[in-house]
């Protein structure tokens, strides 16, 4: 793909993501596996472009006075650096790139602006949280919400099923993938190269279960269960169950974990991810079908979930 294609397809990704709910990630995902044309290189350079897009949507659009997706692409390319007589080129309306610049946009890549920006602006935040932030953070705000814009690491669980942290470590490194002990979570590890993640996911270590994708709070959000051997836990809006997963390896696969959630799609994916674990104590409960019996030693709800970051995309928070 050319560059003007790229930056095309981020425009028609942003355009369809603002009429879903599902997680970036995923949809971008489906929509590359739609399109198989879109080399990895593409891919990764789309995928950077649209998630630079939702980062920073607040000053792109107050950059631009607009947020539509092409404004707001176009504004990613003036925080690049890119020079006006560049944009021209790429918004040349020619083969599969964007159409030409309109007179507004052009006047707008031109035209600085010099009132200072709102809190949300400076903050990249929705407004309608801004009173509430203020609130919890003081003075602190800021410089809260600019740590929030950093690209999150990725981050595994060593499946003490199977292997102890030290052994995953070891394994890793062996096999040129260059990872280190997470600070806070006992079994977790941090890849000290993100570009690695998807090299993984066909590695012997993930592939026969002793290491599962799992950001660092999720691990931490599930240790703070106390869940023991012999313990019947409640999972609910469990999702894919990844935390599920991890209150099985603290359980020592001994006592019962029901998984519940509404989503059937998500939930089916459980099922897969024990199987390789190595897990055998959790069973799937589709919220919509199955009543709830029995009694629980603990209910687990995580919510908002501790990955709230990568939830939906739309402007509203939601």
């Amino acid at each position: 793909m050319t560059p003007a294609a790229r930056l095309q397809a981020a425009i028609e990704i942003l355009e369809a993501l603002e009429s879903t709910n599902r997680a970036v990630d995923r949809f971008l995902r489906d929509w590359f596996r739609a399109r198989r044309y879109a080399g990895a290189r593409d891919r990764a350079a789309i995928g950077e472009r649209v998630f630079t897009v939702l980062r920073h949507r607040a000053s792109f659009a107050w950059r631009m006075r607009s947020e539509s997706p092409r404004a707001l692409v176009l504004a990613s390319l003036c925080r690049d650096g890119t020079e006006a007589r560049d944009i021209e080129a790429l918004f040349g309306g020619t083969g599969y790139g964007p159409r030409p610049l309109s007179e507004e946009e052009r006047a707008n890549l031109a035209r600085p602006n010099v009132v200072p920006p709102p809190l949300a602006v400076q903050g990249e935040f929705p407004a309608f949280l801004e009173s509430e932030l203020a609130r919890s953070l003081g003075d602190g705000l800021l410089a809260e919400m600019h740590a929030m814009l950093e690209r999150a690491p990725v981050d595994l669980r060593a499946n003490t099923l199977k292997a102890s942290r030290a052994e995953v470590l070891r394994e890793l490194r062996d096999n040129g993938i260059a990872a280190e002990p997470t600070p806070y979570a006992p079994h977790g590890i941090r890849l000290v190269e993100r570009d690695k993640a998807a090299r993984l996911r066909s590695a012997r270590v993930f592939l026969e279960g002793r290491v599962e994708f799992q950001d660092e709070a999720a691990q931490i959000a599930a240790l703070l269960c106390a869940a023991r051997p012999g313990s019947r836990i409640l999972d609910l809006a469990a999702g894919a169950g990844g935390k599920a997963l991890a209150l099985a390896a603290e359980m020592h696969n001994d006592g019962l974990i029901v998984a519940r959630d509404s989503d059937a799609v998500r939930l089916a994916q459980l099922g897969p991810r024990t199987k390789r674990a190595g897990v055998t104590i959790i069973e799937e409960k589709l919220a919509v079908e199955t009543p709830l019996e029995g009694s629980f030693d603990a209910v687990f709800v995580d919510a908002p979930c501790s990955g709230s970051g990568a939830c939906s995309p739309n402007r509203n928070g939601a």
